[in-house]
């Protein structure tokens, strides 16, 4: 499954910085992997993903 998101602004709550966007497209392709578990469920097995989109 693919999964393209527009990002914003992000918050570090530790140091309280402020990051904006990756560049001038800020998109991020997050790739999850599904597989159904003994009782038929499907569920995600693995995630990535990559800031910057395609």
């Amino acid at each position: 499954m693919l999964v393209r998101a527009r990002l914003h602004s992000t918050r570090n709550r530790g140091t309280g910085e402020i990051r904006g966007s990756p560049g001038t497209d800020p998109e991020a392709l997050y790739v999850i992997s599904m597989g159904k578990n003994a009782q038929g469920v499907w569920q995600a097995v693995s995630a990535q993903s990559e800031r910057g989109g395609f």
